[in-house]
């Protein structure tokens, strides 16, 4: 489970802010009563990208070694993916979707499913990213959960700092580290289904230890 290292904790619910996003429109209570997934107040990092469509909190615990724990808000209906290059990589190895260390979240009739991914020499980056087990590293999740229904896509999941998978991970570090965000297209006839992102995309630096985050500049 998630969030048990953050149980004891009063909790706020992501529906809350849901229903302030959506205040003035139309929406049937049931919509919101379903996304009832709370996250512990604890989880203390957040930032806001896409326009504040795409919502990143973290937090980080190190028991029984040091974890980051994510959650990803998407406000709208839609696959969710996240991935981190490697910490001070330069050249090609820092260019948009090339050597990076995805986690991508797919869902089914609301259930989500999270795998580590990776975009390796063999794809590029210019294609979609293949999945660690298939190129003989390992899926480090080490939980997930998540929900969705037509307006909203949530998922939380964690992995440690040093996974050990030299194959398709990148260590978490205390120091800035790009990340990119993409989500499934919302004018597409099915945007569950992974594929390309189009425009919905993009790059931020975030340091997941400190939680201070900014812009990339020369991403």
């Amino acid at each position: 489970d998630l969030h048990y290292p953050l149980r004891r904790q009063r909790q706020m619910c992501i529906r809350d802010r849901y229903q302030r996003r959506v205040r003035g429109k139309t929406l049937a209570l049931f919509l919101v009563a379903t996304i009832a997934l709370c996250v512990s107040q604890t989880i203390p990092y957040h930032v806001e990208l896409d326009s504040g469509k795409y919502i990143l909190d973290w937090a980080v615990t190190n028991q029984p070694q040091a974890t980051v724990n994510i959650t990803i808000t998407l406000y709208q209906k839609g696959w969710i993916g996240i991935g981190l290059h490697a910490f001070n990589a330069t050249g090609q190895n820092n260019v948009d979707m090339y050597d990076v260390d995805f986690y991508i979240t797919t869902f089914s009739s609301g259930t989500p499913t999270t795998s580590d991914r990776f975009t390796n020499s063999a794809n590029k980056g210019y294609s979609q990213p293949v999945t660690d087990l298939s190129i003989g590293g390992k899926d480090n999740v080490l939980s997930f959960t998540g929900s969705q229904n037509d307006q909203l896509s949530v998922v939380s999941f964690s992995r440690y700092f040093v996974t050990g998978d030299t194959v398709g991970d990148h260590d978490v570090v205390d120091g800035y580290m790009h990340i990119i965000w993409a989500h499934g297209d919302p004018q597409s006839s099915d945007p569950n289904t992974l594929a390309y992102h189009g425009s919905n995309r993009g790059h931020y630096l975030v340091n997941w230890v400190s939680g201070d985050s900014k812009p990339c500049t020369n991403c």
